[in-house]
């Protein structure tokens, strides 16, 4: 049985904004308050899921999007939905297999083109 400590989710130390519009929840239970804009201007996946997920009505709120990957995997991911300088990826296997498969299933091209040039 799990307990009431995993049951309530915790907030990522970097992304917890105040004027986030949208959460993501991974897949261990890490809440990530994020900008809409951001993720749907480096992916087309994450813009068609936002669009698919909007609530109807202006007094509905929409409900945080569960993600399959971990918290982990989530804190190298998201920094290249935003438009700051990303420290250069550096690659850490078994780790960084997740972290390719999430930027090649959301089409994170930014994501992708960092581990092109890890891998130089």
């Amino acid at each position: 049985m799990a307990s009431s400590t995993e049951l309530t989710p915790r907030s990522s130390p970097n992304f917890n904004a105040s004027d986030a519009d949208l959460t993501l929840l991974s897949s261990d239970n890490v809440k990530f308050a994020v900008h809409r804009y951001n993720l749907a201007a480096a992916s087309q996946v994450f813009s068609d899921m936002i669009q698919l997920g909007q609530p109807h009505g202006p007094t509905h709120k929409q409900e945080d999007v569960k993600l399959e990957e971990t918290a982990e995997v989530l804190e190298i991911v998201l920094p290249y939905t935003y438009p700051a300088w990303v420290k250069p990826f550096e690659l850490d296997f078994p780790k960084s297999f997740d972290v390719i498969k999430a930027f090649d299933k959301y089409g994170i091209w930014r994501g992708i083109d960092a581990i092109t040039r890890a891998l130089q």
